[in-house]
């Protein structure tokens, strides 16, 4: 009777073993490359999704614009899921072309356009100039969020950086940013029971 719970035993640890063998060959080996937050990011990989930056995104959706118009310029740019390093697999980016008088949506995920779309008429304001990236816009909105619920947040931009972060079950936290410099510009304070 000892002699089969042995085997057993044997039997199981070998299994487990050969599994968990199996599982990490499959698992994507990781790298520390040493280099900076930002180039990290812009390369990081979760769950074997593609992550970039705000910019990595609208350099691969401007080029898709120019070919809708040659005038377009940066009218909003925002994703739903951003990570505390400022990356996102998804950026949905919104173009103005005067010359057309419309909007060009441009979506791209895991860094390839994925959708475009022109329906939108509304005549909007040019992103200002030389803005500051996700990952700059992570480390200086994302503490002044306090404790969150979350480890996720929405950013948004357009004539400044927005950060939305959770905060509690039914309050919600806004952080403006200049989108050029990212000095902070204010916070606002949304939902139930503040």
């Amino acid at each position: 009777m000892k002699k089969s719970y042995l085997v057993f035993g044997i039997v199981l640890v070998a299994v487990v073993a050969g599994g968990l063998f199996f599982l990490s060959k499959n698992k994507p080996a990781t790298t520390d490359t040493g280099g900076t937050n930002s180039q990290q990011s812009q390369d990081s990989t979760i769950f074997g999704n593609k992550m970039s930056t705000a910019r990595k995104a609208y350099e691969v959706a401007l080029a898709e614009a120019k070919k809708f118009s040659s005038d377009c310029f940066l009218a909003n740019l925002s994703t739903v899921n951003v990570q505390p390093d400022g990356t996102s697999r998804t950026w949905f980016i919104i173009f103005y072309s005067p010359a057309k008088g419309t909007n060009y949506k441009v979506n791209v995920v895991e860094g390839k356009v994925e959708l475009t779309d022109d329906s939108n008429k509304k005549k909007t304001t040019p992103v200002p100039e030389n803005w500051i990236d996700s990952d700059e816009v992570a480390k200086i909105a994302i503490p002044k969020c306090g404790e969150v619920i979350e480890n996720e947040f929405f950013f948004d931009l357009d004539t400044k950086w927005t950060v939305k972060c959770l905060v509690g079950e039914n309050k919600t936290l806004y952080v403006d940013l200049n989108p050029q410099t990212g000095d902070f510009i204010k916070t606002r304070k949304a939902g139930i029971g503040w």
